[in-house]
């Protein structure tokens, strides 16, 4: 974007947006844009009234679990089953953030197991090396429907297991669930997917 601003007859008024920004990615974006070093940059508290945020302390992973109905699982899994299946939040729409594929893909095939059936989980997955295509169907599967829409074929979910490649753009106000179920990368990470 700098190398063709740089380019034009004239240089055009540029603003860039972010939600998340550190210092250097500041003075990076400077240095690309070829910013001058006066130029204002406007920043907001992170802090968001609108959000709850919960720590949930897993056991030791080789703790045994007691639940008949929760085979042997790592401890992690234990407490995002029974959080996924708590009165509060049995229904809601939900995301589950993971750091990686492989993460996701371990965690979209044991929520999606028969042996969770009777949870009615439903889970759709979202990263980046998925093909546009089945992307876009899985979005559709978790947005909400839109009045007048036929229901179809495909059964609805509310919850989304996904990397970071998921979330910019999505526009679902009703989502009262958001859980890490690894570490984000990074502290900014985490704060664009709450």
């Amino acid at each position: 974007v700098g190398k063709f601003i740089s380019q034009l007859q004239k240089r055009p008024v540029i603003a860039a947006f972010s939600a998340t920004v550190t210092q250097q990615d500041r003075q990076q974006i400077t240095t690309l844009l070829k910013l001058k070093k006066d130029t204002p940059f406007f920043l907001c508290y992170a802090k968001r009234s609108n959000l709850q945020l919960s720590i949930i302390h897993c056991a030791d992973e080789k703790k045994k679990n007691t639940d008949e109905d929760v085979p042997k699982l790592k401890s992690r899994m234990y407490e995002l089953i029974a959080l996924l299946n708590d009165e509060r939040n049995k229904g809601k729409p939900c995301i589950i953030y993971c750091t990686s594929i492989k993460s996701l893909e371990l965690l979209y095939d044991t929520l999606s197991s028969d042996k969770y059936e009777k949870y009615h989980f439903h889970p759709a997955k979202y990263h980046g090396q998925m093909s546009d295509f089945q992307k876009a169907k899985n979005l559709e599967r978790f947005m909400p429907q839109k009045e007048g829409e036929k229901e179809g074929s495909q059964s609805k979910t509310n919850i989304m297991i996904a990397t970071k490649a998921f979330g910019m753009g999505i526009d679902r106000d009703d989502i009262e669930l958001v859980i890490h179920f690894d570490i984000p990368r990074s502290l900014e990470d985490y704060y664009q997917e709450v």
